[in-house]
C-alpha cells in the first residue's frame, strides 16, 4: 500500500516485524489511513472566481504495532482525524499544486504526532477548465466566463509523498489517465510468430494508449512543480508524436516508453528515475468482407476499438549514480 521509491528500488527494505506470539510469521507489510478524501477551494476576486480540487489518500505506519498483535488501538490517530486534518490543512495554506500540500501535510503528521513513523499521502488534482475562448471550453467569442467551469480532461496531475522520521522525503510525480491516438507511422514488423500468430505484420496502423507515469525527485527543494509537470508531460507527449509534421516513427509501446523516459532524464537533472507504462489498444480496420459490397470512401478507415484484451509495454529507467 506504502510507495516504494522507483529508483534503486529494494524490497528487502519493505518493514518486516516479527510477531511476539507467533515466532513462524512476521508482517510485511502494514499501516492504516483515510482514502478518497476530496477538498474543493473556491477562491473569489470579485466577480472573478477560481476553482482547484484535489483527492486526497493519507496513510500512516506506527513506531509501535500493539493495534495488529494486543488489540490496543491507544496509539491509533483516527481516519477522522487525518481527514479533518487535511481539510483544515487546506484552509491554513490554500490548494496550489498536490506536491506542496503532500509535502506539508506529511510533515505535519510527522511533527504533530511522536507515534508516527512514516506518513504517506497521494494527492491528485481533480482539474476544472474555464468556460472560455476555445470551443471545447464552452465557446465564448473572445472571452472567459467569470464563475463557470468545466472538468479538465488532459491527464492528472497527481504526486506520492512518503515522509519518515530520518532523511529527506520521498517525492514521486505522476501523470496518467490521458489516452492519446497516433494515426500514422506505427508499424509493427519482424516480431516472433510461431505457430500462434493471428495478426500478422502491420507497415502502419493505428496506435492508442493512455500515458501512464511515475517518476521520482532527486531533490524536493527550489522547483515549481506546476511548471515543472507540465514539461515533464510535454515531454512525454512529444515523443510519442514527434514533429507536428512529419511525426516520428513508433514500432512498439516499449519502444515509446524508453525513448519518453529518456527524453525526460536528459532535459531535468532533478529526476533521478522514471516508470512508464503503456497499453496498447487495437484499433484494427473493421471487416467489411461478410457483408454486401460495399462502396469505400476514399482515404477513409472504420475501426473496432476494442479496450481488452490489450498489449501492454512498460520500463523504467533510471539514473545511474555518480
Amino acid at each position: 500500500m506504502f510507495t516504494r521509491q522507483l529508483h534503486n528500488a529494494d524490497t528487502s527494505k519493505v518493514a518486516k516485524i516479527p510477531d511476539p506470539r507467533s515466532p513462524n510469521y512476521r508482517m510485511g507489510d502494514y499501516g492504516y489511513g483515510k482514502q478518497g478524501v476530496r477538498v474543493f477551494q473556491l477562491k473569489k476576486d470579485g466577480p472573478i472566481h477560481s476553482v482547484t480540487e484535489f483527492k486526497v489518500n493519507s496513510h500512516m505506519r506506527l513506531r509501535t504495532h500493539k493495534e495488529y498483535y494486543e488489540a490496543d488501538n491507544t496509539d491509533i490517530i483516527g481516519s477522522d482525524v487525518q481527514e479533518n486534518t487535511i481539510y483544515v490543512h487546506a484552509q491554513r495554506h490554500g490548494l496550489r499544486t498536490p506536491e506542496e500540500f503532500a509535502l506539508t501535510l506529511t510533515q505535519y503528521f510527522i511533527e504533530t504526532y511522536e507515534q508516527v513513523e512514516e506518513s504517506n499521502l497521494i494527492v491528485e488534482e481533480l482539474a476544472w477548465d474555464r468556460f472560455g475562448e476555445q470551443e471545447h471550453q464552452g465557446y465564448y467569442k473572445g472571452k472567459q466566463h467569470n464563475h463557470a467551469f468545466m472538468r479538465n480532461s488532459n491527464g492528472t496531475h497527481g504526486c506520492e509523498v512518503v515522509r519518515t522520521r530520518q532523511g529527506s522525503p520521498l517525492l514521486i510525480g505522476t501523470f496518467y489517465g490521458l489516452r492519446v491516438v497516433k494515426t500514422a507511422r506505427a508499424p509493427f514488423t519482424g516480431y516472433v510468430k510461431g505457430d500462434m500468430f493471428s495478426e500478422g505484420d502491420m507497415d502502419d496502423r493505428i496506435l492508442c494508449t493512455d500515458i501512464n507515469a511515475r517518476w521520482q525527485y532527486s531533490k524536493v527543494v527550489d522547483i515549481d512543480f506546476k511548471t515543472h509537470w507540465l514539461k515533464v508531460r510535454d515531454l512525454i507527449l512529444q515523443s510519442f508524436a514527434g514533429d507536428p509534421e512529419k511525426g516520428v516513427i513508433i514500432t512498439s509501446v516499449q519502444y515509446a516508453a524508453y525513448v519518453a523516459e529518456r527524453a525526460v532524464l536528459e532535459a531535468m537533472p532533478e529526476i533521478c528515475s522514471i516508470s512508464i507504462s503503456l497499453p496498447n489498444y487495437k484499433h484494427f480496420p473493421f471487416d467489411f468482407s461478410r457483408f454486401p459490397p460495399i462502396e469505400p470512401k476514399a482515404n477513409v478507415i472504420i475501426a473496432n476499438p476494442a479496450d481488452t484484451p490489450m498489449g501492454l509495454g512498460y520500463a523504467q529507467l533510471d539514473r545511474l549514480e555518480k
